[in-house]
């Protein structure tokens, strides 16, 4: 299972490269809170850039659980404080756009093909977690609404340490949501899958009990 929470890793280090509103001084503060989180979970290391907190972060992996969930804080602190209570615009794409980038080196997304609704792109995402175990069937519920599609997670969640931080620090959208990376997960697959535009609406907060609404805009 780290191998795989290390490939993650590795894309969502890739989609903060690739993701043209983070600025070099976001970069900076992503680096600087994300090995303060790592730090306080027990990996030490002194980094500057983000190719020596990527280092880092995979060799956390031998040390603590879920090391990753680092970069998840890291990035929702520092568009927090460089932008204040936004509609965490540069969190959810870069949320996104990791999830399809390793769907697709995986080929991940050819084995799960087109979906006609986002629905059906929900399920199939939802139905390949569970045939790899890499979630339970009870794990995700998933209801579709005219508003859109409800999804429903729960279990172990690897960034329930970060989502927990962010919501002490007060780090929020201006709708009152903590941005979840695990229906980002989701969502970005669904775009992939539909080539839709999707954006999240938190419905119930109780980590690792969350509901979400992923709806098209």
């Amino acid at each position: 299972m780290s191998e795989g929470k290390k490939l993650v890793a590795k894309a969502i280090i890739s989609g903060i490269r690739r993701e043209p509103l983070v600025t070099p001084a976001m970069i900076t503060l992503i680096v600087k809170y994300a090995s303060e989180f790592l730090r306080k979970m027990g990996v030490e290391g002194e980094v500057k850039t983000l190719e020596e907190l990527e280092e880092l972060i995979l060799r956390g992996f031998n040390r603590v659980e879920n090391p990753h969930q680092a970069l998840v804080y890291g990035i929702g602190k520092a568009e927090s404080e460089l932008m204040g209570a936004t509609e965490g615009a540069i969190s959810k794409r870069i949320g996104k756009e990791a999830t399809k980038s390793l769907a697709e080196s995986l080929g991940l997304l050819r084995s799960l093909g087109r979906a006609e609704s986002v629905y059906e792109a929900l399920q199939k995402y939802k139905e390949l977690l569970v045939s790899i175990g890499f979630i339970k069937e009870e794990d995700v519920f998933i209801a579709e609404e005219k508003e859109g599609v409800l999804v429903s997670v729960s279990g172990d969640c690897p960034y329930i340490k970060a989502c927990v931080k962010m919501e002490e620090d007060g780090i929020f959208t201006f709708f009152g949501s903590t941005p979840c990376a695990r229906l980002l997960a989701f969502a970005g697959i669904a775009e992939a899958l539909t080539g839709k535009t999707l954006d999240l609406e938190k419905i119930e907060y109780n980590p690792p009990n969350c509901t979400f609404r992923i709806f098209e805009v």
